[in-house]
């Protein structure tokens, strides 16, 4: 491969517009912060109890 084949992650990916990041960080927001619960299943350790973090 020849590094001037190597394009620009923004040709690739370009980023999303600002009015389009700030709608998705919106949508995250009002989401809330709880935990599904088969998420929450994962961070359990071998006792059933959550992990401290």
């Amino acid at each position: 491969n020849n590094l001037k084949e190597i394009k620009s992650m923004d040709d690739v990916l370009p980023r999303p517009s600002t009015e389009a990041q700030k709608e998705l960080l919106d949508r995250i927001r009002s989401l809330g912060s709880e935990t599904p619960e088969d998420v929450a299943e994962e961070f359990k350790n071998g006792n059933g109890k959550k992990q401290p973090w």
